[in-house]
């Protein structure tokens, strides 16, 4: 009974953490590379006033120039390029 219980929990907090897929640090690459590399050369992310403290900043940056830049990318394409940048200069 406690074994079930607990697969419940974990079940209802999967689900309430929202949805779940599959990072493509590739794809990251690809997209900030045609969208973000014009603008964003490597120096941008060693700055100190701009430079990202934990990974919910780099989210938070990737979220505000997709929309700023009208990409319309997915939820699943931001994180790509969030855990691309993550990976390629922070290492959080």
């Amino acid at each position: 009974m406690v074994v079930l219980q607990r697969s419940v929990f974990l079940l209802v907090a999967m689900f309430a953490a929202g949805p779940v897929f599959a990072v493509n640090v590739e794809r990251g690459k690809a997209l900030y590379e045609n969208h973000c590399v014009s603008c964003h050369d490597d120096t941008v992310h060693r700055r100190e006033a701009h430079k990202a403290a934990n990974f919910a900043d780099i989210e938070k940056f990737v979220a505000r120039w997709e929309k700023e830049l009208k990409l319309k990318w997915s939820a699943e394409e931001r994180a790509d390029v969030a855990s691309f940048v993550n990976e390629k200069y922070y290492n959080y």
